[in-house]
């Protein structure tokens, strides 16, 4: 009987793990950008900024990274803020752990709806870090 047992619960793992394991995330990783959010008239506003490369100069030998901010945007219309457990991070909570410039997760969405993030990626965060979910379009100007 316990050999029965132990072969039931051997083969429900494996369908489990291979059910979930086999399939790809539904979406591309979040960049791994930087952000600060600050208060104006009563909406909390969200400056992200991403790494972009300058030119360098001649007495340097690499390339320097500079932040480029992108374009400001409301928490709540054209972006979510998401803890690494997946749930929605209120605004007070936004406010008050970006008060300074600070590493974030964001997933940059192409399409409407924005879609949560993907649980794939939310395991490998580390706990306390601001998940955002953005619209391609509101932090930069369109393609030409």
């Amino acid at each position: 009987m316990k050999m029965i047992v132990i072969i039931v619960v051997a083969l429900m793992c494996a369908v489990s793990a291979s059910a979930h394991g086999d399939q790809p995330p539904p979406n591309k990783p979040p960049q791994l950008w930087r952000a600060a959010a600050m208060e104006h008239d009563g909406n909390v506003v969200i400056q992200i900024s991403r790494p972009k490369y300058e030119v360098p100069r001649k007495a340097a030998s690499a390339e320097a990274m500079n932040w480029h901010d992108l374009k400001k945007v409301t928490l709540g219309t054209s972006v979510r803020a998401f803890g690494v457990n997946g749930k929605r991070v209120e605004s007070k909570a936004v406010l008050k752990a970006l008060r300074q410039p600070r590493g974030v997760a964001v997933f940059v969405r192409f399409y409407e709806p924005l879609l949560d993030p993907d649980p794939f990626y939310l395991a490998m965060l580390r706990e306390g870090t601001i998940v955002f979910v953005v619209a391609a379009d509101a932090i930069s100007d369109p393609i030409p």
